[in-house]
């Protein structure tokens, strides 16, 4: 069928009427979550980050509200809603905005965050272990080595930032070029702005108005010189240090979104190499798996999906929800040979 023809304004207010929360960034949570996880899109459709959907007023009607599951109740819903008087201001809104910059950040920017990282040690050390840290039936271990970890946040370049209290790393192009930072804090306590606003702990934060380029992206031109040895591709920076630090080559590309947009540029250094991808065990890790089987069965020489269930059974280990890489090396480290 035809897509049905809405302004961004119009979707949003039909949103609203819905009974969605829909921020000035054009976002709202479609689903009971913490932080959003949809987009209005300036074309007036909807982007489901969480899962990779994307649709109409007529498809999200059908997709997330019971009650209009049959396409002609859908139908008429959404052109009922469309042609609801649209009240709010939506100049307060942000609007379209340009490309974010690629252009290379200046290496200097981590000179105080590498001597932060010394001055503040303990502090440091202390983030860095929470970071490669993963949970295994309750209990929480190191996923690998103590001097493992030293050593990939040498490699990676990994500082501190005293007043956020939060790692911060550079995120570079395949030329060596810091286009972003990474920045983490896993535990953190939400806070109230002057207006009364609740800000939530964000455990992972980017540069604003920055491009985010593959972590390790760089690693992949090396990785093509012995192309018989897999590379495992992750959702998130951690689950892929974590790899890393036990021995694997890895590569991190980002959630379900990042994943079903990647950019040209990086997806032909995948050509010719062997693929494991490794989404995390969750809804958003399959739709994370299934964009980048897509993207990449016609460029590297085998893609593999990681199956999370199957290699539970096959090695035996409990999984449970949201399970990830850092997990599964804090069983095998820790656990496995207590069997």
């Amino acid at each position: 069928r035809c897509m049905m023809k809405m302004s961004r304004e119009q979707m949003a207010s039909a949103l609203i009427s819905l009974g969605y929360e829909v921020s000035r960034q054009w976002k709202f949570k479609l689903r009971d979550e913490s932080t959003p996880s949809a987009l209005v899109n300036i074309d007036g459709t909807v982007h489901d980050y969480g899962n990779g959907w994307h649709g109409d007023l007529i498809s999200l009607l059908q997709e997330y509200h019971n009650s209009f599951k049959d396409f002609k109740a859908a139908k008429e819903e959404a052109e009922r809603l469309s042609g609801v008087e649209v009240k709010i201001d939506f100049t307060k809104f942000e609007k379209e905005t340009t490309k974010k910059s690629d252009g290379p950040l200046p290496d200097s920017f981590m000179i105080p965050h590498r001597v932060e990282a010394q001055h503040n040690r303990q502090n440091y050390l202390h983030e860095l272990k929470l970071l490669f840290q993963g949970d295994y039936d309750g209990k929480k271990e190191l996923a690998c080595k103590w001097e493992r970890i030293l050593e990939i946040a040498k490699k990676y370049d990994i500082g501190f930032n005293k007043k956020s209290g939060r790692l911060i790393m550079p995120m570079k192009n395949t030329n060596g070029e810091t286009i972003t930072f990474w920045k983490y804090k896993k535990l953190g306590a939400s806070f109230i702005t002057e207006d009364g606003k609740e800000i939530k702990h964000r455990k992972v934060l980017y540069t604003k108005g920055r491009s985010r380029p593959p972590f390790a992206i760089t690693d992949v031109v090396e990785y093509a010189k012995d192309p018989s040895t897999p590379v495992l591709i992750t959702e998130g920076e951690k689950d892929a240090m974590v790899a890393l630090a036990n021995g694997q080559r890895a590569v991190c590309i980002g959630g379900a979104g990042a994943s079903k947009n990647i950019n040209e540029q990086y997806l032909h250094l995948f050509k010719g190499l062997k693929v494991i991808i490794a989404g995390d065990f969750d809804k958003a890790g399959v739709a994370f798996n299934q964009n980048l089987l897509q993207l990449l069965k016609p460029i590297a020489k085998s893609v593999t999906v990681l199956r999370w269930e199957q290699k539970a059974k096959q090695d035996g280990f409990k999984l449970h929800p949201k399970f990830d890489l850092a997990d599964y090396f804090t069983w095998k480290n820790n656990f496995a040979n207590r069997r």
